[in-house]
């Protein structure tokens, strides 16, 4: 994954956290040195908001940290410590020269390196070249401007142009994509992959406020499936499970609002409202022969066509 966009977010937020530690920031001062919008400073102080990094407006635009809030010199707390941690697994992820970067930036602030924890996730590394188009992706979330872009489906047809509202880039399973809405449809969140984009333009001029319900239709989801609204999630699934296959049941959230029952014969009863069956399909397929279909009927018949489709591909 190209490295330069989100390094440059990262080293601004580390810019503006060391100019308000020696004082404080004017934002249109910071918006002409960054070369970007009042709303991407505005996000930048969000993200620090989180981090307990919180400032206060001290006249037009100008900002300070609030009393007693200071970067240098001050512990990060376990959880502070555990983001970072995360942060450093997704740089590890993302491939390229990422987390090389990253590294360097996190001994900066712990005097460690990411190795040293006790945790270190193990996930697929996205090649750095599957992720065409990021650069202009990423700045047109920034600023909040349409694209238009020329998708080529998995049917192989000629490509579709679809205008669309970008919003954020998911990261799933592998593969990158654009997660995004419609001007004149809302409550709708399609997603596209990235490296399906076969031309992108951005529309300079065409802009766009963040849609309701965006943040609603990624609470619950667990894969890009369930990335929808959640008035979508009227599948109610019902499993058994057993064996080696109840631990990872058990374990996992794998749809946000999930239920586990355990049973007397030792299995357990998963049930959960998904939005589409590919949302659960991986996870049956991937513990196969130890999950039962109970319900939807519709579900069962998905996992037994996929069953045997392979088994009529391997004779």
């Amino acid at each position: 994954m190209p490295q330069d966009d989100t390094l440059k977010r990262l080293g601004r937020v580390l810019s503006l956290i060391t100019k308000l530690n020696n004082g404080s920031i004017e934002i249109n001062k910071v918006m002409e040195e960054f070369d970007v919008s009042k709303r991407a400073i505005q996000r930048d102080l969000a993200i620090m908001k989180k981090a307990g990094l919180y400032t206060t407006l001290i006249g037009k635009g100008q900002y300070t940290f609030e009393e007693g809030v200071s970067f240098t010199d001050r512990p990060l707390t376990n959880e502070q410590y555990n983001v970072l941690n995360a942060m450093a697994a997704f740089a590890k992820n993302a491939g390229g020269g990422m987390f090389d970067s990253f590294e360097k930036l996190f001994r900066h602030i712990t005097a460690y390196s990411p190795f040293d924890t006790f945790i270190m996730p193990v996930m697929p590394r996205i090649l750095a070249d599957t992720i065409p188009h990021i650069k202009e992706i990423e700045a047109a979330i920034e600023n909040n401007t349409e694209l238009e872009i020329e998708y080529q489906g998995p049917d192989g047809k000629e490509p579709v142009k679809h205008h669309i509202c970008p919003l954020k880039v998911l990261v799933a399973d592998g593969f990158a994509y654009i997660f995004s809405a419609y001007k004149t449809r809302p409550g709708i969140f399609p997603k596209y992959r990235i490296d399906r984009i076969k031309s992108l333009t951005t529309l300079d001029g065409h802009n766009f406020s963040e849609p309701e319900g965006m943040q609603e239709a990624l609470c619950k989801a667990r894969s890009i499936w369930g990335a929808m609204p959640e008035k979508d999630r009227k599948i109610k699934v019902k499993l058994k499970v057993e064996d080696w296959a109840r631990d990872y049941f058990m374990r996992h959230e794998l749809v946000g609002g999930q239920s586990v029952k355990k049973q007397k014969d030792g299995s357990i009863i998963f049930e959960a409202k998904i939005c589409q069956l590919p949302e659960m399909v991986p996870h049956i397929l991937r513990w196969m022969p130890n999950v039962t279909v109970i319900a939807p009927k519709e579900l069962k018949a998905e996992v037994l066509k996929r069953v045997k489709e392979f088994t009529k591909k391997q004779k």
